[in-house]
């Protein structure tokens, strides 16, 4: 859960509630593409084989 809900008496005093509506704003984003990255850590001619 959240740990910093707003109190019922503030929630009420604030420009949040109007009418008993409340208005609540999000921002929702939307990716098209998907890239991926790899990363590798292997130097340059350093090649370990475990047995």
């Amino acid at each position: 859960g959240y740990d910093q809900y707003m109190k019922r008496s503030e929630l009420e005093k604030s420009s949040y509630v109007k009418n008993d509506c409340l208005s609540i704003h999000c921002t929702v984003e939307v990716v098209k593409a998907r890239v991926e990255e790899v990363q590798t850590n292997i130097e340059e001619g350093k090649h370990y084989v475990i047995p």
